[in-house]
């Protein structure tokens, strides 16, 4: 495992850590509601999970909740490695509320094109979407940066959507929560870069002046 340069008491309190402990404590929550470690409540799904009737019902939040609920420890176990791994990497290349953008912006669109390509009876719940997103905001600012570091990270990511793969894995929220992850980590790279591009322009002209 890669830690930052600059790891140190800092990180461990960075959007990563902040993300994993609130993953983690809803899965507990939800897991003493429905009294079961191993497996998360049907029940309690419905209410937190996106079940796409009960959200076009009016059950908006589920937009937003679902990406912090899991079906069972297994799944919190897989997709929290990976944020963990990953969540740090990122790190070195975007800010702490950059981070927060690319995990919500990620599992939002992930979410939505759920709504339209599943049944209304279906019910999807869990990070995985927001992590694959980050991982490709990873691949995009290492592109962005013209550093060939990016093939690496898509080569994890491939590692992750095979050990994810499954009959009940939703797989449109893991690809559309990587194009939301990309395009939204190319953004960003691109407004960094254009700023010091602008900066260093800025400075070039005054140094004329002098």
């Amino acid at each position: 495992m890669t830690y930052p340069e600059n790891y140190d008491e800092e990180t461990v309190k960075g959007p990563t850590m902040n993300l994993v402990m609130v993953n983690v404590g809803v899965y507990f929550l939800l897991a003493i509601v429905s009294r079961n470690l191993l497996v998360i409540d049907g029940s309690a799904l419905e209410v937190l999970g996106l079940y796409n009737k009960a959200f076009f019902q009016g059950s908006l939040w589920q937009m937003i909740t679902s990406l912090f609920v899991h079906l069972n420890l297994s799944h919190l176990g897989m997709n929290m490695v990976f944020l963990f791994i990953f969540g740090f990497r990122a790190e070195e290349s975007y800010t702490d509320k950059e981070i927060y953008l690319i995990y919500l912006t990620s599992g939002i669109l992930g979410n939505i094109l759920t709504l339209f390509f599943f049944p209304l009876n279906s019910i999807s719940a869990g990070a995985s979407g927001s992590v694959y997103g980050i991982l490709a905001s990873v691949v995009a600012h290492e592109r962005a940066v013209r550093s060939p570091k990016w093939k690496n990270v898509l080569y994890a990511m491939i590692i992750f959507l095979v050990l994810a793969s499954g009959a009940r894995v939703n797989i449109i929220s893991h690809v559309f929560g990587a194009v939301g992850g990309y395009y939204t980590g190319k953004w960003l790279s691109q407004k960094k870069r254009d700023k010091r591009s602008s900066f260093q322009a800025q400075d070039y002209q005054e140094q004329e002046y002098r």
